[in-house]
């Protein structure tokens, strides 16, 4: 049993970092279309927006890293969580505002923004980092 544990908890990790990884870089390697997916939200000033634009890739790397350190998995567990319930609130509020954004997750989408499946999206992976968290929690305890 606790074989088929380390297995799912190395499944997860791995699906999560690979998940926040590939977005950080996208996001890393065109800040200024980053600037504008935030900017389309209409939610915050272009200061803050551009901050955002600067950070969060940084921040979604560090977590895709920090998932695998056994000591801050559970911080970056965390960090995903209130990056879930972010991106979440944001795109409950365009969707309620009737804006068609490009939700800026994996670079630009020319397509309309697909808000139930955005937001379902973010929340399966606000769960499977649920999972991560229940797992490294039973390791330590069992």
């Amino acid at each position: 049993m606790v074989g088929a544990r380390r297995l799912v908890l190395l499944l997860l990790c791995l699906g999560l970092s690979g998940l926040f990884l590939y977005a950080g870089v996208l996001k890393l390697l065109r800040p200024d279309q980053m600037l504008t997916d935030i900017l389309s939200y209409q939610l915050v000033p272009y200061r803050v927006a551009w901050f955002a634009a600067l950070v969060l890739p940084a921040v979604e790397i560090i977590t895709a890293v920090a998932l695998w350190i056994g000591s801050l998995r559970r911080e970056a567990v965390c960090m995903i969580w209130v990056m879930m319930a972010v991106f979440v609130v944001a795109l409950a509020l365009a969707w309620g505002r009737g804006l068609d954004i490009s939700c800026g997750c994996f670079g630009k989408s020319e397509t309309e923004a697909n808000y139930p499946w955005l937001i379902g999206r973010d929340v399966l992976i606000a769960l499977t980092a649920g999972g991560v968290y229940l797992l490294d929690r039973n390791k330590i305890q069992g």
